[in-house]
């Protein structure tokens, strides 16, 4: 169904390319005559038109205030309806309901000072919607009131502040209107331009009057059968004009209705062409014709260019065939199959690669990102290519790809120095041993979690903040501000919110990457700044405590506390020299602090 509407909708375009271009003198006669109707309307409808917008408070900066406007009837009377018009001002046609409270309550009383009243209606439990036509009515009440007071519990939100604001009141009553004599007071009122107490019995909404005189009902009634005459002949006139084949448009109502009674498809955040207008957003009419350019200048287009890839991978055909190129469905399908195709050695290549990378620290193309001419040249040319067919020939399998590495004998070297070795290949890019690999910093900060007994394993669900935010002109990000006990910050690192032009400062320092840029191999550092943040920032002193916390509800000696938290850290036991000295420091300064060692050391910041 998507695919056909999008289809129908292509041709409406085309359909309404051709209605535009159309030209006779009778459509030209028609749309003069339309145009002198609409000035007529025009006409009519100016002298109905609004000359105020009605009742507005003064503005405050709690939506709780309490705001209120009455009406003094000039003496006792039974009022059997009354109406609370919103306003909805003309110079802001997109708030609608403007200033309609959230809650209120509508009271009467023969007292101004409503020590004793009576109420008509309460709204003021929970929030009301805004009501949709503008009006909202409640009966009168049985016995005779002279003041009817609406009082507003919960303001109408207007960007930073809180309002109240009603376009009109109308008060009925047997014989009908109660309000020719009425005055209104009010709490505070702003008295400003078209915004004033005296317009908010004036009989007018916001936009036009209430009641239109019979004479402007009748003319406006006689206008509107003309003009819907006048289009009902230019339709006529447009479609003589098409072609037969383009009218399968028609069917784009009944597709319409089709696709608004399927559910609701899932939230997902990705890019998408086809979705429904948001503000100042929309989907884009069709696919954008793309064009050879003449010497690269966009000024100098040639032909259009047409669906395609490389042309240099062998066995693969560079141009899609498509059986509609307009189709972007279509076309990115064509395009995933020419990537996913097994005879494309560029796509096998770069993903074994990119792990064998990720593993040694190292790819066998030192470039991840770059394979072509003005990237590094492979050091195993023959085992990037049987990775490549292996990993093909066993299901595209990544896990069996991880297995296949780790378990390898190149993998599994140490990291010794051999100066024979090191004399031939400093940099070691032929694997003579195994590099000794500094652990990236969301590992990092997931292990000092993990050993804390802190880290929130649970999958999914929204990101975590690691600062403080101020929502202003140029919004501020205050890393110094993130409360470490914040339990939504224990998840995996993987789930951390990143500021693209704020970077994390522990992250930085530790050799995170560059958010703002594309990064196919991080930089490895070793700085006493790092040393620094690792023993000093408050997120590895909260986690040291807590790591301290959890030796202490172990059962046993100190010596067996030191012994567990070096398998806890470290994944070994503690030498009979090292169990002396952190069982020395703990004594004199406390578990966290001993903790904090443990934390800082090199086998925690280093895969060996």
């Amino acid at each position: 169904l998507l695919r056909e509407r999008q289809h129908l909708q292509r041709r409406l375009r085309d359909i309404d390319a051709v209605r535009s271009a159309a030209k006779s003198p009778e459509l030209e006669q028609v749309d003069k005559d339309l145009a002198a109707v609409h000035d007529q309307v025009a006409a009519v409808e100016s002298t109905q038109r609004s000359p105020s917008n009605g009742y507005h408070s003064a503005v405050s900066a709690r939506q709780d205030a309490i705001k209120w406007v009455q009406i003094d009837l000039g003496g006792p009377a039974v009022a059997n309806k009354i109406v609370l018009v919103a306003a909805r001002p003309i110079d802001f046609p997109d708030t609608k309901g403007f200033g309609f409270p959230h809650r209120f309550r509508i009271e009467a009383s023969a007292d101004p000072n409503f020590t004793e009243a009576i109420l008509l209606d309460d709204k003021s439990q929970e929030d009301f919607p805004n009501p949709r036509d503008k009006r909202y009515e409640v009966d009168g009440p049985p016995v005779p009131v002279q003041y009817i007071r609406v009082t507003a519990t919960k303001l109408w939100q207007c960007t930073n502040d809180y309002i109240f604001a009603l376009a009109e009141i109308l008060v009925e009553g047997e014989k009908g209107a109660l309000t020719a004599n009425a005055v209104v007071s009010a709490l505070d009122t702003i008295e400003q331009g078209r915004w004033s107490t005296r317009f908010l019995l004036d009989g007018y909404d916001s936009r036009q009057r209430l009641d239109m005189t019979p004479e402007a009902f009748a003319q406006l009634a006689a206008l509107k059968e003309e003009e819907q005459k006048l289009v009902a002949a230019r339709e006529q006139m447009l479609d003589q004009a098409l072609d037969p084949g383009m009218r399968g448009w028609q069917r784009l109502p009944e597709i319409q209705a089709a696709l608004e009674a399927m559910p609701q498809p899932d939230l997902v955040y990705a890019a998408a062409s086809d979705y429904a207008p948001i503000g100042a957003f929309a989907p884009p009419p069709g696919v954008r014709p793309v064009f050879v350019l003449k010497r690269g200048d966009v000024n100098q287009p040639a032909d259009g260019a047409r669906p395609g890839a490389l042309a240099c991978v062998e066995g693969l055909q560079a141009i899609f065939e498509l059986a509609d190129a307009q189709d972007e469905a279509e076309r990115r399908a064509a395009l995933a199959r020419w990537i996913a195709a097994p005879e494309n050695c560029l796509t096998w290549r770069s993903i074994v690669n990119r792990v064998w990378h990720y593993h040694f620290g190292k790819g066998i193309v030192e470039t991840p990102n770059d394979f072509g001419h003005m990237g590094a040249p492979p050091t195993h040319p023959e085992l990037l290519d049987w990775l490549a067919l292996e990993f093909l020939d066993h299901g595209q399998s990544l896990k069996w790809l991880h297995k296949l590495i780790v378990t390898s004998a190149a993998y599994r070297q140490v990291s010794a120095d051999n100066p024979a070795n090191a004399a031939k290949d400093s940099s070691n890019r032929f694997l003579w041993r195994m590099n000794r690999r500094q652990l990236d910093v969301e590992s990092l900060r997931d292990a000092v979690l993990a050993v804390s007994g802190c880290l929130d394993l649970a999958m999914g669900g929204p990101g975590y903040d690691l600062f403080g935010f101020i929502d202003d002109h140029s919004p501020h990000y205050l890393y110094e501000d993130y409360d470490p006990e914040t339990r939504a910050g224990w998840r995996r690192s993987i789930y951390r919110f990143i500021v693209r032009s704020v970077p994390d400062p522990l992250m930085e320092t530790l050799d995170c990457a560059d958010p703002s840029q594309v990064v196919p191999a991080r930089n490895t550092t070793i700085t006493a700044l790092q040393a620094l943040a690792l023993m000093n920032n408050k997120f590895v002193v909260s986690q040291a405590a807590h790591f301290a916390d959890r030796l202490g509800k172990l059962a046993g000696t100190p010596e067996e506390h030191v012994q567990r938290a070096y398998e806890l850290a470290l994944g070994r036991p503690p030498a009979p020299r090292e169990q002396e000295i952190l069982l020395d420091y703990a004594q004199h300064y406390g578990w966290p602090n001993a903790c904090r060692v443990l934390l800082n050391s090199n086998e925690i910041m280093f895969v060996d």
